[in-house]
Parts: C-alpha cells; structure tokens; sequence
C-alpha cells in the first residue's frame, strides 16, 4: 500500500531535489512491473529490531531470481503519511512469489527455526519482489510508481503499489525451486562447510523434522538421524530431492506441495509415518555423505565390469516392479553402468561407441582434466566389455519404452545396431517399435521385418509386425481422406503446368520451323535472282561474241578474196605458202581447254557452264587463212592442185583485182628503183 505524499513537503528524511529518484531495473520475477525509488543513506534508517534471523547462519546474499534459483527474505514495509513513515510491519516471502508471512518478531534460540504460522500468511504486492531485487541486506529505499496517474497502465504498471512506500530488506537467503513449479521449495539455513552433494545410491546420514503447513502441528521428529541409501525408494521423494541439493554438513527447510507430500517419511517403509497427499513444511540436516565410486575410479578392469554388472542387476530388479518411478530408478542404474564402462574403452574404441553429442563430450573432456587416468580394458577384455555395454543399452532402451521417450529408444537402438556384429532382433524390435510411435512407420515396417527375419520363431514381433502394418494403411487412408482433394489439386495443377510447357515448347519449334522456311525462302529467291543475272549476262556476252564473230568472219572473207590471185605467183611461193600455213597454225592453235568452274549450291557442287573466251581479231584470221591453206593442199581432185606451177599452167590467168595485193602474197624479189 502507501499514502501519497503532499507535494512541496520538507521536514527530516524529505527530499527536495528530483534527480535523486532512478528507474528501478527490470526483473525477471515480474517483467511489467515499473517503480522508480530512492535510495536513502544510512543516516536516515531507523533503528531495525534484526538485521539476520536468528534461524540462519548463512552470510548475507543478494537477492535474485532465475527458474531455478530464488531468494527468501525479510523485508520491513512502512507507508509515507505527509512528512513521517509509519505502518511499519515485516514480512517474509521467497521472491517472485504472491503470499508470504507477516511475522511478527520472535525469540528463538540461536539456529533453530520453525515454519511460519499460516495465520499470519498474506498477499504479497508483486511490486515488492522487484523493489527487494533492487537492493542489498540493511539497504532502504522509498519507492513510486514511474507511471503516475489512475490509468488501467498505469495500475498495471504500477505492480500494486499506490502512492510511495518505503522499504527495507532485513535478510536474505539462498532458496532453490527444486522442480521449478514452486512444489518443493528449499531455503538453505547453514550452508556448513562446503562438502560433497550425494548422488544417486550414495550413503547418506541425516536426520529431519516434519510439519504439517495447514496447523503447524509436528508430523516427525528425528533424534539420531537415519542411515540409507539414496534412489533406493526408502524414503519420501522430495526428502530425497532436497538431500541431493545439499552438501555433507548443510542444513535448509523445504516447503512441499500436496502433490509431493506422498511417501515414507521414515527408511523403515510403511513401518513409519507415511503421508498420502499432505502439504508440509521439513526440517532437513545432511551429516554425512559416500559416494559411489565414479567412471575411472575404479582399481582395475575387473572391478569395473563387476560393477557395471552389479547395476545391470540392480536397473533389472528395478524395471520387474513395473512402477513409473522404478522404471526412471532402473534408467538411472543402467546410465551409471554405461558410464563406468565407457571409461575402460581404448580413444580409438570410444570414438565409434559413444552416443554423447560433441558439444558433451567436451564438457565431460574439460571436466576430467587433472584427473588420474584409469583403467582401459585390453584386447582380451575388450569384449566382454562391449557384449555388456550391448546389454545395458538395450535394457536402457526397455526402461525408456516404459518411460515413452520414444526418440531416446531409436538413439539407443541405433548405436547397438551400429557396433554390434550383425542385426540384433531386440534392438531392431524396440527401435521399430519406437519409430511407429513417433509416426516413422515405413522405417518401423523395415526394422520390423529385419527383427522378424532374425527370429522367425518369436510370435510377439510377428503380432507387432502386424500391428504396425495396420496403422500404416489406417494412417495412409487418413491422408487420402484428408488430403485427397488437396493432392487431385496438386495433380491438376502439375498437369496443368505440363501441357502449358508442352505448348510452348511447340509454338517455339513452329516459331523456329517458320523462322527456318523465311531464311530457305529468301535463299532461293536469292540464288534465283543470280542464276538470272548470270543468264542476263551470259546473254549479253554471246551476244557480243557473235557480233565479233560476224565482224571478224566478214573482215577474214574480205583478206581470202584479196589473198586468192596472189596464190598464182611463181618460183618459191610453195615454199612461202606452207611457211605462212606452218605459223598461220601456229597462231591459230586454240588455248588450252578450260575445266568449267564449280559452283557450290545447298549441300551439293554443281560444274557452271562454261563459254571459252572469244579470239582476237587476229586468231580469227588467222585461223580462216589456216582454213582455206588446208582446202589448197587437200589434193583430193576436188579442189585446187598442190603444186602451184601445176595450177598455174592448168588454170587460166584469172581476172585482175582491183585492189593491192599485201606484199607478203606477192612472189619474187622486188626490184630496185632506179637511181
């Protein structure tokens, strides 16, 4: 609660100046929660009636609170009415929580403790966790809300505080949330000095004190104490519980939920006082601890396998009783069996066999160094070893199967499949059976099977075999009828998708067939305009070449008429005739034949047609005199007369020309002019 405080007031412990008030931090306990405060000096505080509790000899701790770890304390309240503090009243509590005590001030003697009375049990503001978070043992500060106003946020915010309150924290002490729900709540009254916490199937004296949390009234009070071992189901769970928090000589009060409060109170069993669902409030002294002998701890080999051996026993009678805190009891013994035989294991043996993540296995690396290596089993040992790590696995793997930690199964029973020699039908049954419940049923129906085909006599892998089978075509069926529309829409739509690929993957092959016939088109039109412009030119040429051959047999014509009365000269004109006739055919021979050029035409060749090229002027009289010197020399009786004295004498003197004979057709020497 709180009053509020007049604004402007003065007098002893005000405040004037503003910048002294801070935010306080934010907490884990309630995170919405938003106060500012002001811390006072030590000259301010008044005179406390304690500062520790006479119950606790523990050192003064500052408060937190984590999920696991809290804080008990005792914290004095007092309201701000004008310019005085009063209401003060003390009020314990573990942080974080709603209800506490207010408890007045009592006498005890130096270290005893007593629960508190639930008459005085009350609400406790949320507002009050994160103001003592805020502060260490005899601080005080005064606290207000950082939102003023009266909003719906602001009273939110404000955590139930109204207006401004003072607070002091008294004490505090370490507290453990053993489960972390709030049902067993541990505060530590001595810490002792310092020993070693029991494990599982440790030794342990100890002795403690019950109440009932309802009336206070005494359930139990032991005198010498008890010895048991721990994990052996002797006692009362949460007994046990809180021991294992405990190092040897501590001492702490527990506070158990009726959920809890079930079991021996006594190792005597059902001899004793034995509570059925009863919240209480125990008294707890840890005198003395042994534990078991660790991982590589351990004499000699044999000792080792006899222990490992021992716990296998032990996990079997645990797992016969068929309770669920048995079958985790029985876990626990294999665990510790595995551990003991791991550590024989050779490195190059323990880097194939360990299950442990590599994240772990470095913890475990970082924390055995320093420690005296023990003993490894040799090539003689070392199977004896490995057919007992088989057997702790696998009953390992029974005990998680009773626990339904299906995942842990399928881990288990693969290492054993992976090292072991050949297919084991029990691990191959227990990790089908595993992976059917996890929903893996194909990979069930595969190790199923493999279990079956390794022990075709055994009635009760053939019966689960079939079990499986039939929840896989339930489970199939299941599907079809749920997602049966949804896999017909995700067929159509595949098929959809198909037929719009295969049409444009045609109308790509028709766009490049029709792009392919232009380019053919456009080639031929393209040679078929050539082939024109060839035929055009070729034209043109024979053309040509006939009007040369006209021209040319018109001007030969011409040069045999004026050639023909030269032939009748005398003396030596046969021996000049056939001279002019040997280099008239001399000049006149043709060139050389031309191979016709070749032409390449869509994938083919094809030889061109060929025109020689056209004679000079000069060839082409040449070659006509050649002609008509032939026709004179033939002698077949049809023509001249070879001998030219001969056609001189027969034939008449022909008509004079009225042109000039060239000088090379005329005979005999020319004469002199006269001088």
């Amino acid at each position: 609660g709180g009053a509020e405080a007049p604004k402007g007031s003065s007098g002893p412990g005000a405040f004037a100046e503003e910048e002294e008030w801070e935010a306080v931090p934010l907490s884990m306990a309630f995170t919405e929660v938003r106060l500012r405060m002001r811390r006072l000096p030590p000259s301010m505080l008044p005179e406390a009636g304690r500062t520790q509790s006479a119950s606790s000899s523990a050192e003064p701790h500052k408060p937190k609170h984590t999920p696991m770890h809290r804080t008990w304390c005792i914290v004095e309240i007092g309201g701000h009415e004008g310019d005085e503090v009063s209401d003060f009243r003390w009020l314990e509590f573990f942080v974080g929580e709603t209800t506490g005590h207010d408890r007045p001030s009592r006498d005890l003697p130096p270290g005893a403790w007593e629960p508190p009375d639930e008459y005085f049990r009350m609400e406790v503001d949320r507002w009050v966790s994160g103001a003592v978070l805020a502060l260490d043992v005899g601080e005080a500060a005064d606290f207000e809300p950082a939102k003023q106003g009266a909003t719906a946020a602001a009273a939110a915010s404000a955590g139930g505080l109204k207006g401004r309150c003072r607070l002091r924290l008294l004490e505090s002490a370490r507290a453990a949330d053993l489960l972390g729900d709030g049902s067993l709540m541990l505060r530590v009254l001595d810490p002792g000095r310092g020993g070693e916490k029991p494990r599982d199937l440790a030794q342990v004296h100890a002795d403690w004190r019950v109440w009932f949390l309802r009336n206070g009234e005494e359930v139990l009070g032991t005198g010498g104490g008890h010895r048991f071992i721990i994990d052996e189901a002797k006692v009362m769970i949460a007994i046990e519980l809180a021991l294992k928090d405990l190092e040897e000589g501590s001492r702490a009060c527990m506070r158990v939920s009726e959920d809890w409060g079930q079991g021996c109170l006594t190792p005597e069993g059902v001899a004793g006082p034995v509570l059925r669902g009863a919240a209480v409030w125990v008294e707890l002294t840890l005198h003395e601890v042994k534990n078991e002998i660790a991982a590589g701890e351990h004499g000699d080999v044999e000792q080792a396998l006899a222990f490992a051996a021992e716990k296998k026993e032990q996990g079997n009678r645990s797992l016969a009783s068929k309770r669920p805190a048995d079958d985790s009891r029985a876990l626990r013994r294999y665990q510790a069996g595995l551990k003991i035989l791991e550590a024989l294991l050779p490195a190059e043996v323990a880097a194939k066999v360990s299950k442990a993540p590599a994240a772990k296995k470095k913890a475990l690396e970082e924390g055995s160094k320093g420690a005296p290596p023990g003993p490894l089993a040799g090539d003689a040992e070392l199977p004896r070893v490995e057919a007992l790590l088989e057997a702790l696995r696998l009953n390992a793997a029974q005990a998680e199967i009773r626990r339904e930690k299906w995942s842990e199964v399928v881990e288990l029973c693969t290492l054993v499949l992976q090292i072991g020699q050949g297919g084991n039908p029990k691990a191959y049954y227990r990790r089908g059976h595993a992976r059917a419940h996890l929903g893996e049923f194909q990979g069930a129906l595969e190790d199923l099977r493999a279990s079956a085909a390794a022990s075709p006599s055994d009635a009760g892998t053939r019966k689960e075999l079939a079990r499986v089978e039939a929840l896989y075509r339930e489970h199939r069926e299941k599907e079809k009828r749920s997602f049966g529309g949804l896999f017909a829409k995700m067929s159509q739509q595949e098929k959809d998708r198909e037929e719009k690929e295969e049409a444009r993957k045609k109308a790509l092959a028709e766009q490049e067939a029709k792009l392919e016939q232009e380019r053919q088109k456009k080639q031929a039109e393209e040679r078929k305009k050539q082939a024109e412009e060839r035929k055009i030119k070729y034209e043109e040429e024979q053309a040509a070449k006939k009007a040369r051959e006209e021209e040319e047999e018109a001007k030969a014509k011409e040069t045999a008429e004026a050639a023909a009365p030269a032939v009748a000269g005398g003396g030596g004109a046969e021996n000049e005739g056939e001279q002019l006739a040997k280099q008239s055919a001399e000049v006149a021979k043709p060139p050389p034949e031309a191979k016709p050029p070749v032409v390449q035409t869509e994938g083919r060749w094809t030889p061109m047609s060929f025109t020689p090229p056209p004679r000079t002027a000069e060839q082409e009289m040449q070659a006509q005199t050649q002609e008509i010197i032939e026709k004179l020399n033939k002698g077949d009786g049809t023509g001249p007369p070879r001998n030219f004295k001969q056609m001189a004498s027969v034939t008449q003197e022909p008509e004079p020309v009225d042109y000039e004979v060239p000088s090379f057709l005329k005979g005999g020497k020319k004469k002199k002019a006269p001088k």
